[in-house]
């Protein structure tokens, strides 16, 4: 990530915001990505605390 921010920077070619926006989409998607696949680990995790053998 750093890399690719540092050549948006070096390049001419692109404007100066260019590596703020991908900076901020990059962490979006993740930050989705991670919503998304929290949402589909949680199914089955009351199911497996439920046979847990627990001390009484």
């Amino acid at each position: 990530m750093e890399k690719l921010v540092m050549f948006f920077n070096k390049n001419s070619s692109f404007p100066s915001w260019f590596s703020t926006l991908f900076t901020g989409l990059f962490f979006a998607l993740l930050s989705i990505r991670l919503r998304i696949f929290s949402l589909l680990e949680k199914t089955g995790s009351r199911l497996t605390y439920d046979q847990v053998i627990r001390a009484r």
